[in-house]
C-alpha cells in the first residue's frame, strides 16, 4: 500500500529492485492524477482522483474505480480502458518485484473479467432493462427489491437503484459486491489452474514409458508446477486472513444484517468454498512431492546402473590387458618333446620388474582413456534409452 502511494503522492519507488524510472515516470504521467488520500483503519485505504476516475484501494486488495455520472456506452468503456491500458500495468510494474509469480502466467487461463456496478438514484424496471440491452448482458438472474432500494444481478453487471446512492450503507453494499464476485473469481481462477495441472502431469504419468534424455526435463515440469502450488498455498492463506479480518469488520460495524438483506452476505458460503481450495491444493501439493521423488528416483536408478556397468567394463579391462601380458617375471617354463619326454626346464625372464611397472602404467592409462570413451559413447546412447515406468506413486493414478 505504501509503496503504491509514495509513487503516486511523490513519485517515490524502492531503488534497490531495479525500477526503471523513465518507465514508472511516463507511466505516472499517463494516469494524471489530481489528488490523493492516505487513510488508515481496520483496512487501510487509498482515495486518488484522477482525470478519468476515483479510485479506492483496500489494503486486503479490493480495488474500486468509479466515474460520476457517465452518459454513454462509451464513457463506460474508457473507465474499462483506463484501468487495462494505465492503472493496471502501474499495479502490475510495482508489485512484480519479489516471488516469482510469471510461471503461474506460462498456463493458458482464460482472462478474468471484473464485475460493474451501476447505481441510481431513480429507474424505473423498464429502464432497468434497457439499461442490461444497452450493455448487451444478460438478464438479470435475481434481485432484491425493498424500499429503499433495488438491486439487480446479472454475470457481469450489478445495478442498483437508491434515492441516497451516496449514503455509507450503499457504499457498504458496492465494497461488498465487488469484494465477493472477485474473491470467487479468484477462487475460480486458482480451480481451473489446478485443472491444468492435474491435466498435464495426468498426462506424464500415462505414459508406460519414456526416453531416458526427457527425465531431467519431466523432473524441471514437474518442480516447476510444485513452484507454483506453493504460491498458490501461501496466497489462499493470505487471503483468508484478509476474509477473517472483513467478517470481524462487518460485525463490528453492525451491518450483517443489512448486507444479507441485500445478499450481500456471502462469508459463509465463500469460506466453504476456499476451504476446500485449500484442502485441495494441500492434495495437488503432495501428489507432486509424490511424483517429483519418484521421477527423480528413476533418474538416479538409471544413473547408478549406468556408473555399474562402466565400472565393470574398466576392471574387465585392466584384468584382461595385465593378463594378455604373459606370465610374470619368475614364473617356471617347461618343455616336453611330442612323446611327452621332459626335455628342459627354466624360468621366464623376458623382462624385469621395471620392464613390468612401464608395461603397467601403459595398460593403465589406456584402460582409464577407454573408460572414458566408453563414458561418452555411453552418455550419447543413454539418450535413446527408454526407461519403463512402473511403480508409478499411488496418489497420481486415477
Amino acid at each position: 500500500m505504501r509503496e503504491l502511494y509514495n509513487f503516486l503522492k511523490f513519485k517515490e519507488f524502492e531503488k534497490g529492485l531495479g525500477f526503471e524510472a523513465p518507465e514508472l515516470n511516463k507511466l505516472h504521467r499517463s494516469l494524471r492524477l489530481k489528488k490523493i488520500e492516505y487513510s488508515g483503519g481496520n483496512f487501510d485505504k487509498i482515495f486518488a482522483e484522477f482525470k478519468a476516475a476515483h479510485l479506492e484501494y483496500f489494503e486486503d486488495g479490493l480495488l474500486i474505480l468509479c466515474k460520476n455520472n457517465p452518459k454513454t456506452a462509451k464513457e463506460i468503456s474508457d473507465l474499462r480502458r483506463f484501468y487495462n491500458k494505465k492503472l493496471s500495468p502501474v499495479l502490475g510494474l510495482i508489485y512484480s518485484k519479489g516471488m516469482p509469480v510469471s510461471l503461474s502466467f506460462s498456463l493458458k487461463l482464460s482472462i478474468k473479467k471484473h464485475v460493474s456496478i451501476f447505481v441510481l438514484s431513480q429507474a424505473t424496471e423498464t429502464e432497468v432493462k434497457e439499461i442490461f440491452a444497452g450493455l448487451k448482458s444478460k438478464t438479470p438472474h435475481a434481485s432484491v427489491i425493498n424500499n429503499g432500494c433495488k438491486v439487480y444481478f446479472a454475470p457481469e453487471y450489478i445495478v442498483i437503484v437508491a434515492a441516497d446512492f451516496n449514503s455509507e450503507n450503499c457504499r457498504n453494499l458496492i465494497e461488498h459486491y465487488i469484494y465477493f464476485r472477485e474473491y470467487e473469481s479468484q477462487l475460480h481462477q486458482y480451480l481451473n489452474l489446478n485443472r491444468i495441472i492435474w491435466g498435464n502431469v495426468d498426462k506424464i504419468l500415462k505414459k508406460e514409458s519414456v526416453d531416458y534424455r526427457d527425465l531431467p526435463q519431466i523432473k524441471e515440469e514437474l518442480l516447476g508446477y510444485k513452484e507454483i502450488n506453493d504460491i498458490i498455498e501461501t496466497r489462499l492463506n493470505q487471503m483468508n486472513n484478509y476474509l477473517e479480518l472483513r467478517l470481524k469488520n462487518a460485525e463490528h460495524l453492525k451491518i450483517m444484517d443489512f448486507l444479507n438483506k441485500y445478499k450481500a452476505d456471502r462469508f459463509l458460503k465463500i469460506g466453504s468454498i476456499h476451504e476446500y481450495m485449500k484442502k485441495l491444493w494441500q492434495t495437488t501439493d503432495r501428489s507432486l512431492a509424490s511424483a517429483i521423488d519418484f521421477f527423480d528416483s528413476v533418474y538416479q536408478e538409471n544413473i547408478q546402473r549406468g556408473l555399474k556397468a562402466l565400472q565393470a567394463i574398466f576392471l574387465i579391462a585392466v584384468t584382461a590387458s595385465f593378463l594378455t601380458m604373459g606370465a610374470m617375471p619368475g614364473a617356471d617354463l617347461t618343455f616336453f618333446d611330442q612323446s611327452g619326454r621332459l626335455l628342459a626346464t627354466g624360468q621366464f625372464v623376458s623382462f624385469n620388474f621395471p620392464t613390468l611397472l612401464k608395461f603397467g602404467a601403459t595398460v593403465l592409462v589406456i584402460s582409464i582413456i577407454l573408460y572414458f570413451v566408453w563414458d561418452f559413447i555411453y552418455k550419447i546412447l543413454r539418450k535413446y534409452k527408454v526407461v519403463k515406468l512402473l511403480k508409478k506413486p499411488k496418489r497420481l493414478i486415477k
